[in-house]
């Protein structure tokens, strides 16, 4: 291969010294450039001589072809008299209208300078008026322009640059034609070229910021190349730097760089897809110092992808050698160097370049295309990894390699040597080939597995975080069951690294937050109560069965049924709690024995379904409501019917006597409300709303107010008047999505029970109309909800034949309870068995943490305590007044700590370190102290050189600053170790120091402390973050004026917003163990509260 390969390199040579000197197109040429000079030495074309002397010169065939071209020779000669304006600037563009007037436009183009000159083409600096830009214009260069073939590579520009668009190439915006002036329209970048640019440079390019260029340059380069487009000349001078947009980043290792490299001048491109009809073999194409081997020796049919590939290594060579790879004192002899030597190795010109870069440019740069780079996508991969640290594949040359190089320059010498050696190396060759193949392939499989893992665990971080969100998003639409399904998925099997945080418990306890479930119908429940005395709740549904059910156990004690009842759609007890009523779809009403569980009577009378039943509150009556549109009041001493009332009533849905006994409430299905004076049973009192369909009833402590509530999804209070109407007090409205159901009113006569089609159970305060609380959890519809007798609990019947019961009201040792005086933040102890609240009153407040009770109360010498900080053992709390005064006191006996020193300035911010009693303060805007507290000794002091608002510790034996910037310091010493700006006014810190959360204005940065890399930026959405709490992967946010969302610091992706009743949150923070998240603040009353969500982890 060598010898045939040296022929047709003197071949190459021979064709550049023997063109024809009859050839037609020679002869054209020169006339044409005869011309030309005859123009430039003239005042005006018809000064010039040359005119008759070219047309004679030429045969008759070519002249009208000669006259053509002469006239866009005429016309450049016009416009250079002319002369052409310098580049424009901001202020001269802003004079371009009159400038213009002066310029010979070409198409809607005006030209104002020449700009440079290729192989193919002059480009022009051009006005467009109709886009208001400049462009770069491309013409040909006339003695180059005068044949078909020059035309048609100048046009295959155009076609092949059209087909790109990257923002590493030049875009193309226009071809035209005038005349005989065929011209392209294309982006103009104001920069130097990289030539340009090389020789401003004092000093080599550094080997990073080299490879950083090439890499934008190679992407480019396979963008084009998957579009069929080769490119056949990339050198430095076809490599335009445009100015890089203040918006957007530096690539990795381009620090400094303040330039785009753009790819320019596709006039020597190639169609891949075309053939090669109109390029010869012979024929040299491209700059021949930057060319590759192929296409100095003419073949251009083996021209491909890995021509350009040469090329980008020739760009890297110069880029870090400051030389082409091959120079010669003369064209011919650069010629012999480029067809037969090796490029001199990048690490020889330079030693300190790395040997992972040098290999790159030198594979790019192989002789043979088969030995470099398949696809400039590779070259692009090798330069990544390079400056990712990673390994290349383009290894530094080892003497095997140099070894096999020249063997194949010197085949015949390398294939004797190998003869005589082949025999002793050959078993030892093969073990040592094998050997290295293995090792190879285990390695890559290493790598291969390893980045698996670590995509596979990154996807199931990503699934993890979008599937708590969705569960959040199915919650929040009272969509139970999806929540539960989707938050199930993450349930980890034995051995799988568990992802689940507070979110996700969270979300689960609310999903079943009620005490118990009571299973057992075969279909849905349609009715609930509760015993008198509350040791019973009793349930009845589609399955024509009355449920008896253990109250505190959930035991089911017996069941009461008789087919013939067909459902059961009311019930109620008894006051004395001996009786149970059913309400029954066959039209009777069954009054059955508790403790025997067996029917004691059934009353007859209704002749259609009977929706609901109500004992008076002596228990002599009991009202029943049906679909015959009657109310039926039954006297139990004798079993017989004491009243029917079907006065202007439909469907009745709902009865309820008033708790005095005086009055009896019935709505119906018309939307009507009646009420009825037990004294005289007449009709005295009725309305009927717009709206219809009310299917609930609740009568309220005062014997004359009456909630009701049905399709219109809320609720309205009315009360009898005087001339025998309702007047309608109050409306609840905002809760539910879908009709209500039930009513029920809880024993402290205020708090008012609603369940609904949406599948929730809301509570209302009827003396304000707040909505209080809402009950998630049931599968479907709300049929019936009941209240225990002390108020404490809920049970609800439900669609899918469940029956729940809630714990409504939580112990007072529950909860936190409320303060006269705000509270504005607060922190746990290190074991979490105490917490310490900063109270607006210049107090401190010290709870325990498991039964919320107030431990102790430290009246500080503060008019108000803005924050709290608690030493590691627990026994000393420092506090910062509203003057920022700093105090320390012993929390134990409440006294102060004296001794510490005093500074002209208040403190700023504060914290103990991990261990001891030592304590940081910033005094002042821009110092730091360290104080050992049990001394009052000052143990350092030091200039921070920039606003200080917060001190966070760290395992690390580091203290984290935040304020103007962030600054990471050494624990002991407060020496400096690195900083980065980031103004923010909150932040937070990681357990283990590795992670930073500094909010700012309305947005959250999320940074890598350890290597300053901001990492992502939240939007929790709100005018301001006022606290950051961090515990794990979970980032709380609260944003002003009282929302409060969990995120996941994995994916930064938002996981749910926790519900609070606040006004203003002032404070946030996560107990140790992560279990309990505490804000503190102030509610819409102006109390002070302590809010608290805390989660029960399970297995």
């Amino acid at each position: 291969m060598g010898p045939s390969r040296q022929a047709s390199g003197a071949q190459v040579a021979q064709h550049a010294m023997n063109v024809p000197h009859d050839d037609p197109d020679e002869r054209f040429s020169q006339a044409l450039a005869d011309y030309e000079r005859s123009l430039a030495r003239s005042a005006s074309p018809s000064d010039t001589p040359a005119a008759d002397r070219t047309n004679s010169a030429l045969e008759s065939p070519q002249a009208p072809e000669l006259g053509r071209a002469k006239q866009c020779l005429e016309f450049l000669h016009r416009a250079r008299r002319r002369g052409f304006r310098p580049a424009l600037d901001g202020a001269a563009i802003d004079q371009r209208s009159s400038e213009l007037q002066e310029a010979h436009p070409l198409g809607r183009y005006v030209i104002e300078r020449e700009l440079g000159r290729g192989g193919l083409g002059i480009v022009y600096l051009a006005f467009d008026p109709k886009l208001d830009r400049h462009v770069a214009l491309k013409v040909p260069r006339f003695d180059t322009h005068s044949t078909a073939e020059t035309r048609r590579r100048f046009l295959r520009e155009a076609e092949a640059a059209a087909r790109l668009s990257h923002p590493n190439l030049v875009a193309l915006y226009d071809v035209g034609e005038q005349g005989a002036t065929t011209f392209l329209a294309s982006e103009y970048c104001a920069g130097p070229t990289l030539t340009q640019w090389l020789r401003e440079q004092d000093k080599p390019v550094p080997p990073r910021q080299a490879a950083t260029i090439v890499l934008q340059l190679a992407e480019a380069v396979e963008h084009a190349h998957s579009r069929g487009v080769l490119h056949r000349d990339i050198k430095p001078s076809n490599v335009i730097l445009a100015e890089r947009p203040p918006d957007v980043t530096s690539p990795q290792g381009a620090d400094g760089f303040p330039w785009v490299p753009k790819l320019t001048d596709f006039g020597m491109a190639r169609l891949l897809e075309q053939e090669s009809r109109d390029t010869r073999t012979g024929t040299v194409l491209g700059t021949l110092a930057y060319i590759s081997p192929e296409q100095a020796e003419g073949q251009v049919a083996q021209l491909d992808a890995r021509t350009d590939v040469y090329g980008l290594g020739a760009v890297l060579y110069e880029l870090l050698t400051g030389s082409a790879p091959y120079t010669g004192a003369t064209d011919a002899d650069t010629l012999r160097k480029l067809i037969s030597g090796e490029p001199t190795p990048p690490g020889k010109l330079r030693g300190e370049l790395p040997r992972d870069l040098e290999a790159i440019t030198l594979k790019c740069l192989s002789r043979w295309p088969a030995d470099r780079y398949a696809t400039a996508h590779d070259v692009a991969g090798d330069l990544r990894r390079f400056l990712d640290g990673e390994p290349t594949l383009a290894r530094p040359l080892g003497p095997w390699e140099r070894t096999w190089k020249w063997c194949r320059r010197r085949p015949t010498v390398a294939s004797l040597a190998a003869v005589l050696a082949i025999s002793a190396v050959s078993l030892l060759a093969t073990v040592l080939v094998s050997i290295a193949r293995v090792q190879a392939e285990a390695a890559r499989a290493d790598r291969e597995r390893a980045s698996a893992l670590r995509e596979a665990e990154a996807s199931r971080r990503l699934l993890y975080a979008s599937d708590v969100r969705l569960a959040y998003e199915a919650y929040d639409a009272n969509n139970v069951v999806r929540a539960l399904e989707v938050l199930d998925r993450h349930v980890p099997p034995p051995g799988r690294e568990d992802l689940r945080e507070f979110a996700w418990y969270y979300l689960r306890d609310q999903c079943e937050p009620e005490t118990m479930t009571l299973p057992g119908h075969q279909g849905p429940a349609h009715c609930v109560a509760y015993s008198p005395d509350g040791r019973l709740i009793a349930s009845g549904g589609e399955d024509a069965a009355a449920r008896l059910w253990e109250a505190d156990t959930g035991r089911l004690v017996r069941v009461m049924h008789d087919a013939a009842a067909i459902e059961v759609d009311g019930l109620a007890f008894s006051p004395d709690g001996r009786t149970l009523t059913t309400a029954n779809a066959d039209g009777t009403v069954r009054l059955w024995n508790v403790t025997s569980g067996d029917p004691s009577a059934v009353l007859r009378g209704h002749t259609d379904h009977v929706l609901a039943v109500a004992f008076s509150p002596d228990g002599k009556w009991l009202a029943s409501g049906s679909r015959d549109e009657s109310v039926r009041v039954w006297d139990l001493a004798g079993g017989r019917p004491l009243v029917t009332l079907d006065h202007k009533l439909a469907v009745v849905t709902a009865v309820a006597f008033a708790p005095d006994g005086k009055t009896l409430f019935a709505v119906d299905e018309s939307g009507a409300v009646r009420g009825w004076p037990t004294a005289s049973w007449d009709g005295r009192w009725g309305v009927r709303p717009r709206g219809g369909d009310h299917f609930a009833l609740a009568a309220l402590p005062d014997g004359r107010r009456v909630a009701v509530a049905g399709r219109l999804r809320q609720i309205t209070i009315w009360e009898p008047s005087a001339d025998g109407h309702f007047t309608q007090l109050a409306e609840l409205r905002g809760g539910h999505s879908d009709w209500i159901q039930s009513l029920a009113l809880a024993p402290d006569g205020d708090t008012l029970a609603s369940g609904g089609k949406d599948r929730i159970i809301q509570l209302w305060s009827i003396s304000d109309g707040r909505l209080l609380r809402t009950l998630r959890g049931h599968k479907d519809r709300v049929w019936s909800v009941a209240w225990s007798p002390d108020g404490k609990r809920l049970a609800s019947a439900s669609g899918n034949g469940s029956v729940k019961v809630w714990q409504v009201h939580e112990d007072q040792a529950a909860v936190y309870p409320p303060l006269s005086t705000h509270v504005r933040d607060a922190v746990f102890s290190r074991d979490g068995t105490l917490l310490v609240t900063a109270c607006e009153d210049g107090r401190l407040r010290v709870w325990d943490a498991a039964t919320r009770s107030l431990l102790t109360t430290i009246d500080t010498l503060h008019q108000a305590v803005h924050a709290v900080a608690l030493s590691s053992d627990g026994a000393l709390v420092a506090a910062r007044g509203d003057d920022h005064s700093l105090t320390v006191w012993d929390r134990a006996t409440g006294q102060q700590i004296a001794g510490l020193p005093e500074y002209d300035e208040p403190g700023v911010a504060f914290a103990w370190a991990l261990e001891g009693h030592q304590l940081v303060v910033a005094p002042d805007d821009h110092t730091l102290a360290l104080i050992d507290v049990d001394t009052g000794r000052l143990i350092w002091s030091i200039d921070c050189e920039s606003l200080v608002r917060g001190v966070a510790m760290t395992p690390r034996r580091q203290m984290i600053l935040s304020g103007w910037a962030v600054q990471i310091r050494d624990a002991s010493s407060g020496r400096l170790e690195r900083s980065f700006r980031e103004s923010n006014s909150q932040f937070a810190v990681s357990a283990d120091g590795r992670m930073i959360a500094a909010g700012n204005a309305a947005a959250v940065t999320l940074i890598d402390a350890g290597t300053a890399e901001r990492l992502q930026t939240l939007l929790p959405g709100g005018e301001l973050v006022k606290r950051l709490a961090m515990h794990g992967s979970t980032l709380a946010v609260a944003m002003h004026p009282a929302d409060i969302s969990l995120w996941d610091l994995r994916t930064a992706q938002m996981l749910c917003r926790l519900d609070c009743d606040a006004a203003d949150i002032e404070g946030l923070t996560f107990s140790p163990d992560g279990h309990h998240l505490v804000a503190t603040g102030r509610d819409p009353t102006q109390q002070g509260r302590i809010w608290e969500w805390k989660i029960r982890p399970r297995e």
